[in-house]
């Protein structure tokens, strides 16, 4: 099967589709969190497919009670966006989209620890990987991103080695998982959804 670690941020404004259930925004009610995710682009993903996967993780997100808010960084333009330049806000998170697995261990991606203190920022998504195991399995390229996105980053919030025997949170996505994946989705636990909003108000408070 294939290991996984994720993270997360981004300011969506699409209508884009994705499978799942209604979300917090969806059923106005307010999210008690909000998340902050640059998102570095460095592969050969279209525009449909960033959309669709910026969809799907901030509907997962949504769901725990978070406002996941993202900033495109396109690195494949030139010049790069200025704002892509910018310092880094308490509690962002940056994650990279690379094309292939520098680390060649086959992972979709990991969650790098910060201090003991304060959660990680930084999260890298090998999307060469990402992009075999949706043909393989038939779903959507941008499903799946998403859900790794938001599995990484999830690990940035929750800890680096949290891992659950079922759910978006497993280490292995076992076939029954990744067909739910293209159905309804995949989502956080209702204790994980609680842990992840302690942790992004504890930033917040810390700022």
């Amino acid at each position: 099967m294939h290991r996984l670690v994720l993270a997360a941020l981004i300011v969506l404004c699409s209508t884009a589709s994705a499978p799942g259930k209604p979300t917090l925004h969806e059923l106005s009610q307010e999210p008690s969190a909000r998340l902050s995710i640059r998102l570095f682009v460095r592969s050969a993903i279209s525009e449909v497919e960033l959309t669709r996967a910026r969809r799907s993780a901030w509907k997962i997100f949504a769901d725990a009670g978070v406002d996941a808010q993202f900033l495109l960084c396109d690195m494949r333009e030139r010049p790069i966006p200025a704002r892509c330049d910018q310092a880094f806000a308490p509690g962002e998170i940056s994650v990279q989209i690379m094309a292939r697995d520098i680390r060649e261990d086959g992972a979709l991606g990991y969650a790098l620890p910060g201090a003991e203190s304060s959660p990680g920022r930084y999260v890298r998504i090998f999307d060469d990987g990402v992009r075999a195991l949706a043909k393989q399995h038939r779903l959507q390229h941008g499903d799946v991103l998403g859900h790794v996105l938001s599995h990484e980053i999830g690990h940035l919030l929750l800890g680096v080695g949290r891992h659950t025997k079922r759910g978006l949170m497993r280490a292995d996505w076992s076939l029954t998982d990744l067909a739910r994946m293209g159905r309804e989705g995949l989502w956080f636990s209702t204790g994980q959804a609680r842990r992840i909003r302690a942790a992004l108000v504890g930033v917040s408070a810390a700022d």
